[in-house]
């Protein structure tokens, strides 16, 4: 069972991606992740997987910060207890992003990563599966399940310095959580404006082409000045392409 942690949200999360778009809303074309081709892009790929490299950037300096918040916990400083070595080694590895920049994915009820860390303490090893048994998703969203703060207790922390600790690391889930989301949000966009540019461009240059055949067939110029048309806005251009195809198709019909 999941509980809250001060500092840490109950929540999955529902991020912004191109299979969310496509599948729900249908504003795409396809769910593919425009930097990782054949890729779905999925909530977890965003976060996890993707080989954008800002993305990979934030995801490395996240496990990092992360990493650095539990090394220092493992040193003996005044007034406080010191976690131990092994267990900030085991959490690290479910902290930690591959040579490729990216997240491990495992599914709850499994270790994952873990592998046979603690073997030799039983107690220890059963607490720190319990946390990796939430799920990846989990681990790495800041959803911790009761043998988190149990393990830091019983890995050397006080239960008030385990809170504290939690509350920090939480905070770096939030920032950078968001910041590869951001990554991603930031690219749909330029991709976005990219593509309205290239749909103008096509627009106007359909625009001029029937503006000139007109020209031709009236031999006035058309009725509305090409100055105008193109300045009119792209709802009035579409129309007016719209008119003159149903104009010169009803022409080729009559023709034929």
């Amino acid at each position: 069972m999941l509980e809250r942690v001060r500092g840490v949200k109950f929540m999955w999360g529902l991020f912004a991606c191109n299979e969310l778009l496509h599948r729900r809303f249908g504003r795409l074309d396809s769910s593919s992740c425009s930097c990782c081709t054949g890729t779905d892009e999925t909530p977890w790929h965003v976060i996890g997987e993707c080989n954008d490299a800002d993305a990979v950037d934030t995801r490395t300096r996240w496990a990092d910060r992360m990493w650095d918040v539990l090394q220092k916990e493992t040193a003996v400083q005044k007034g406080k207890t010191a976690l131990r070595v092994d267990v900030a080694n085991a959490v690290r590895r479910l902290w930690k992003v591959d040579a490729d920049g990216r997240i491990p994915a495992w599914a709850p009820g499994t270790t994952g990563p873990l592998g046979t860390c603690l073997s030799e303490d039983v107690e220890l090893r059963q607490l720190m599966e319990g946390v990796a048994e939430a799920g990846s998703w989990a681990v790495w969203m800041g959803v911790f399940s009761k043998s988190w703060m149990k393990l830091l207790v019983a890995g050397g922390l006080t239960f008030k310095r385990a809170r504290i600790v939690t509350g920090k690391i939480s905070a770096i889930i939030t920032e950078c959580r968001c910041a590869v989301a951001k990554v991603r949000h930031e690219r749909a966009a330029k991709e976005g404006a990219e593509a309205a540019k290239r749909r103008q461009e096509q627009l106007e240059k359909e625009v001029r082409e029937y503006h000139e055949r007109d020209g031709r067939q009236m031999g006035s110029g058309g009725k509305q000045p090409l100055d105008q048309l193109l300045a009119s806005g792209a709802a009035h251009q579409r129309c007016y392409v719209r008119r003159r195809k149903r104009v010169e198709d009803d022409r080729a019909k009559v023709g034929s």
